[in-house]
């Protein structure tokens, strides 16, 4: 059976020593339903079994729901799915941090790298995962695509003003200027 490998990520066989792309040890690999959390380890048996319990359709919109939320995108899923979240979040306490702030979006990143993962040992570390709320979006089309430009030559306004950016959307064109509709 194919393995994805801790270290590379890669797929490996389960009875190989040592992972053939990178050279990882492999012959002492981790316990089942075990993952490495901020460097501690975790017992997901209860996240897997909730998981196993859901039908193919639940678990087709757990992972595109899951994905949606990371993005910022907000839409009410189904129980079942809600409650699989839910049990991740309780489990690590992802809810806020100590200043308040809503740090769910790590549940998302880790349910989406856990399914990824195929429920095998995996290392996944809260510091390297960026909050996706503090990403520039296009407020028309949501994309995350989004350069910025000069204002440029007017002929009503000439040089005044022509070096002031604005944001631009690559995907759908849209131009706004930066802070506005905060």
């Amino acid at each position: 059976m194919l393995i994805k490998c801790p270290e590379c990520g890669k797929d490996v066989s389960d009875k190989a020593p040592a992972c053939i792309h990178c050279g990882f040890p492999l012959n002492n690999l981790h316990k089942k339903n075990i993952c490495l959390v901020d460097g501690a380890e975790h017992d997901m048996t209860e996240f897997i079994d909730s998981y196993m319990g859901l039908t193919d359709s639940e678990k087709k919109e757990l992972y595109e729901n899951t994905l949606k939320h990371y993005n910022g995108h907000r839409e009410i899923a189904s129980s079942n799915v809600t409650q699989t979240l839910r049990k991740i979040n309780e489990h690590f306490n992802w809810w806020n941090d100590y200043k308040g702030n809503d740090r769910s979006y790590l549940a998302d990143k880790f349910t989406l790298d856990y399914i990824d993962h195929n429920f095998q040992y995996f290392e996944f570390n809260t510091a390297d995962i960026p909050d996706p709320s503090k990403t520039v979006r296009c407020p028309k089309c949501g994309s995350t695509s989004v350069t910025t430009q000069e204002r440029g030559y007017s002929i009503m306004w000439g040089v005044l003003g022509s070096t002031k950016k604005k944001n631009l959307c690559q995907k759908c064109g849209y131009t706004w200027w930066p802070g506005a509709g905060k």
